[in-house]
């Protein structure tokens, strides 16, 4: 995860609250492990998408007149 979305602690905070719940409900450390790793692909895949839409948007649209306009029309509006 590109470090520029500012979620990855907020993410590694669920993923141990999760974890923990996970391995309450399995006695098997494998199986408990195997469930929490389908569980959370899912989110993983999501915020490691946001993070780099985030950066590209941070490293390339910033410096565009139309990225300035739409923000400017965002706060005004």
């Amino acid at each position: 995860m590109v470090p520029f979305y500012g979620q990855g602690m907020n993410a590694g905070l669920e993923d141990i609250r999760i974890l923990f719940e996970i391995l309450d409900k399995y006695p098997s450390r494998a199986e408990a492990l195997a469930k929490y790793s389908e569980y959370r692909k899912e989110d993983a895949h999501v915020i490691n998408d946001l993070a780099l839409q985030n950066y590209v948007e941070m490293r390339a649209s910033v410096v565009s007149p139309f990225y300035s306009a739409r923000k400017w029309l965002e706060e005004t509006v």
